[in-house]
């Protein structure tokens, strides 16, 4: 049993948060491709309105609503996103969100999102990497009116992993880690990364790309840190943040038991 150790699980949320952040994931992926180039990010909202949760100092990004559904201008989300062939990026898809409906234990408003990476071929094919999806079940997270969406504008696509018989975010009962999944399968460049077969297993391979993203966070914190708002270091330090989630000898054992 994993000691008792609050202000680990407030390093693990500041993590999950910095990892998400659509700035910092662009950046982090322009520093470690090298056969792919850095493609938009894709957003998909139920709401238009959440979209403003998102693209504020945002460049590099599409959305399904205007200007990018107008087939007739060079901003068309299909027109640009397959033109950008040989090139890969985040998919941020967020569900509306219920009235009502707050963070355990703060008066906080949660806010559904799940994040997916995407490769575009030589071919222009989309290849998805959902990590709550394979063929016989879409897991929890994944948004059925997403790939909806896709089919709507014409873009071909296809799933990594497409025959795998679970997915990665199915062997723990309450794993909110897509952001880090997500870009342990976008830093690879297009190599396959091992899918867990248990709920042990998945711990460790978390706790494996969770600390080796964090010691990559220090070692660009005067890039990446600049990109993120100050209040959400929660009062922390970037080095205490990070080096605290480095040096956790029983992260996995956290990670399995909690999540």
């Amino acid at each position: 049993m994993a000691p008792s150790q609050p202000q680990l699980s407030d390093y693990l949320e500041i993590y999950r948060k910095f990892a998400s952040n659509l700035k910092i994931r662009e950046s982090l992926l322009a520093y470690s491709t090298q056969t792919y180039t850095v493609g938009p990010t894709l957003i998909w909202t139920e709401d238009s309105a959440d979209l403003d949760l998102f693209t504020p100092g945002l460049e590099n990004y599409l959305t399904f609503e205007e200007p990018h559904n107008n087939p007739r201008t060079k901003l068309y989300l299909k027109k640009v996103l397959l033109s950008n062939r040989m090139s890969k990026g985040t998919i941020l898809i967020k569900e509306a969100t219920p009235e009502n409906t707050k963070k355990r234990n703060t008066s906080k408003p949660k806010i559904p999102v799940h994040f997916c990476g995407y490769m575009v071929d030589a071919e222009g094919i989309l290849k998805i990497f959902d990590p709550s999806w394979h063929s016989a079940d879409p897991g929890i997270y994944s948004t059925t009116a997403f790939y909806e969406s896709l089919d709507a504008f014409g873009i071909p696509y296809d799933h990594a992993y497409s025959r795998r018989t679970h997915h990665w975010q199915s062997l723990l009962e309450n794993d909110v880690f897509c952001q880090t999944w997500t870009f342990a399968w976008l830093v690879c460049d297009g190599i396959e990364i091992a899918l867990p077969n248990t709920s042990a297993e998945a711990a460790e391979r978390l706790t494996e790309y969770i600390q080796g993203f964090s010691k990559l966070f220090l070692a660009m914190d005067d890039i990446l840190v600049p990109m993120f708002p100050t209040h959400k270091w929660e009062g922390y330090t970037p080095e205490i943040v990070f080096q605290g989630i480095q040096r956790c000898p029983y992260l996995a054992n956290m990670i399995y038991e909690t999540f």
